[in-house]
C-alpha cells in the first residue's frame, strides 16, 4: 500500500544527467537559495548552501515534496 496517494506528491527522480535540471527546479522552487553538483561519474547530485543542510542523491532516488520540504526518497519508498 502507497503512503502517498497518487497524483499528491510533487517529485522528481534523477535517473542521470538528462534529469538534473528538472530537480533543480524543483529543489529550487523551495529552496531558493541552493547550488548544486553533479558527478556522472559517481552517479550523485549534491544539493548545498541553503540553510546548511544539504541534499545528497544517487541514482534512481527521487527528490519529493512532503509537507513543505524537499527530502530524498529512495525508490522503493516512493513505489511502496
Amino acid at each position: 500500500m502507497s503512503q502517498f496517494p497518487a497524483g499528491s506528491l510533487e517529485a522528481v527522480q534523477f535517473t542521470g544527467p538528462g534529469s538534473v535540471p528538472a530537480m533543480a527546479d524543483l529543489v529550487r522552487k523551495y529552496r531558493p537559495q541552493v547550488s548544486y553538483a553533479h558527478s556522472p561519474a559517481l552517479g550523485t547530485l549534491r544539493f548545498y548552501g541553503d540553510r546548511d543542510v544539504e541534499l545528497n542523491f544517487k541514482l534512481q532516488q527521487w527528490a519529493a515534496v512532503v509537507h513543505g520540504r524537499v527530502v530524498v526518497l529512495p525508490e522503493p519508498m516512493y513505489q511502496a
